[in-house]
């Protein structure tokens, strides 16, 4: 079995990957894994509300409120990140675990560099795309501003370093049957041991 993870920045298609490989692939998303630990009755929960707890709205977590919060107080981002990243680690190798008969499994890790846990799979991929349009996709899909695409993309290393850390680049500056070309292609050449 092969262990490999997808990164990206925010808005740049990695979710769409994740979602194609999907349905041949066995995939793990740590975006999931992370929302799950912070509802009551995890232990990330636990561990989170004992330093966020003005964020918790009837015993539930106010995510937007405390993502907010967090990517405008590094300290604060500092202290969740490290609450949750190593449970979310357990997660993903309890989770590889169970599909240990197939070939290959896809993870999504958005800041699979920043925190360095790209020692932890067999290959990284990078999906690529064009900063303008990944901002026009966050504006339309998500409804976010200039000032939440910037301070979200401030605490992510920009995409020319993620480039060049990682072993295989799928460009996402198309349309959907372009992008499932891209995957295709990556496919092929994974499977032929190539990257």
């Amino acid at each position: 079995m092969k262990t490999i993870a997808i990164t990206g920045l925010i808005g740049s298609g990695k979710s769409k990957v994740i979602e194609i490989l999907a349905l041949d692939y066995p995939v793990i998303d740590c975006d999931k894994i992370a929302s799950e630990l912070m509802k009551e009755g995890h232990v990330g929960y636990q561990r989170a509300k004992a330093y966020f707890s003005s964020f918790l709205v009837n015993q539930v977590f106010d995510r937007q409120a405390l993502a907010t919060y967090v990517f405008n107080n590094k300290p604060a981002l500092k202290k969740l990140e490290d609450i949750i990243h190593p449970l979310v680690l357990k997660e993903v190798f309890i989770q590889i675990k169970q599909y240990y008969e197939s070939t290959f499994v896809f993870i999504e890790v958005p800041l699979l560099f920043e925190v360095g846990w790209q020692r932890y799979f067999d290959y990284s991929v990078v999906v690529d795309t064009n900063v303008n349009l990944l901002r026009q996709r966050l504006k339309d899909n998500r409804k976010m501003t200039d000032k939440q695409i910037d301070t979200i993309l401030e605490n992510q290393l920009n995409l020319d370093t993620k480039k060049s850390l990682a072993n295989y680049i799928i460009d996402n500056n198309g349309n959907i049957d372009d992008l499932k070309d891209a995957i295709s292609l990556f496919l092929r050449v994974l499977e032929e041991n190539s990257l």
